[in-house]
């Protein structure tokens, strides 16, 4: 029997000027909502601050998150590249619980050495900060413009900016969903949330963790 593998991204955006329509306050219930209505078992987010990656982990018990700011492990001010996982289907079974603050990157020039392979998985969770001349920015900018969704503008309900990209046998797509959800026009996020399943083949299995005494 194949085994399913859900992923998620979630740009959080850090909060907004008080008088904006979409504060962290505003918006922190339908962020919880559109997470557990899914219920990924991957949730990768990006622009996160600590009080509201405190808020989340609140709210998702059934996870353990690894992640550190995008000027290190020591800061604690600025915005994160923090991936939440199910530490019953994958902190145990793949052996991420305890790997500490590892394997979550910033930008995409620390990524490839400091991704965490765990038992032949490997995630990197990357935010894309462009760095060149101005000619290269310009360039950059018009590659991007159609999908930009930014300041909350969703006239262009059929285009995101945020992507989940894979490579390898193993994994078989089998869906992928734009995450449109929004109460009365607001939204989660400036960002469309994107979620994806994906198959792995019989050959397979997870690890099973350890068994809990009394169990």
């Amino acid at each position: 029997m194949s085994v399913s593998l859900t992923v998620m991204t979630f740009n959080l955006l850090e909060d907004q000027a008080e008088d904006s329509p979409n504060t962290w306050q505003a918006r922190k219930d339908l962020c919880v909502s559109v997470i557990t209505s899914y219920s990924p078992m991957i949730l990768c987010t990006q622009q996160g601050v600590k009080s509201q990656l405190e808020y989340l982990q609140q709210c998702l018990p059934g996870y353990n998150q690894m992640g550190i700011s995008r000027k290190g492990s020591e800061d604690t001010s600025d915005e994160h590249c923090t991936i939440f996982y199910d530490k019953e289907k994958i902190g145990r079974a793949v052996g991420w619980d305890g790997c500490g603050e590892h394997g979550v990157v910033g930008d995409m020039r620390d990524a490839w050495p400091s991704a965490r392979v765990r038992k032949n998985v490997s995630l990197i969770r990357t935010y894309h900060g462009f760095k060149g001349d101005k000619q290269g920015v310009v360039e950059f900018l018009k590659l991007i413009f159609r999908a930009l969704c930014l300041c909350w503008d969703r006239q262009t309900q059929d285009l995101h900016v945020d992507w989940i990209l894979f490579r390898g046998r193993s994994l078989i797509p089998v869906s992928c969903e734009v995450i449109n959800d929004n109460i009365d026009g607001r939204y989660p996020s400036s960002h469309y949330p994107i979620f994806s399943e994906f198959m792995l083949p019989r050959t397979v299995r997870f690890l099973e963790g350890p068994t809990r005494s009394g169990t």
